[in-house]
């Protein structure tokens, strides 16, 4: 079995007291280019196929993930 591994960083939220955290500004965009990156591993045609699905399935665009983190039901 082989592995893929995809390094992607993200900038780190911050607390800042009172039950607060701080977001950098670029964290939404961040996220669509770590899910990009992970699926042009598979390939351009796979990478636009999972975007075709998501959408088609659950409508989710690929500027929306960052805001619909949520696991995604098995079937």
């Amino acid at each position: 079995m082989r592995f893929l591994t995809i390094k992607c960083h993200l900038p780190t939220t911050k607390y800042i007291g009172g039950g607060l955290w701080q977001t950098p500004p670029n964290l939404d965009q961040k996220i669509v280019e770590c899910v990009d990156a992970g699926l042009q591993a598979f390939g351009k045609s796979a990478k636009h196929i999972v975007y075709y699905c998501l959408e088609r399935d659950f409508r989710l665009k690929k500027n929306e993930i960052p805001e619909r983190l949520k696991p995604f039901p098995r079937q």
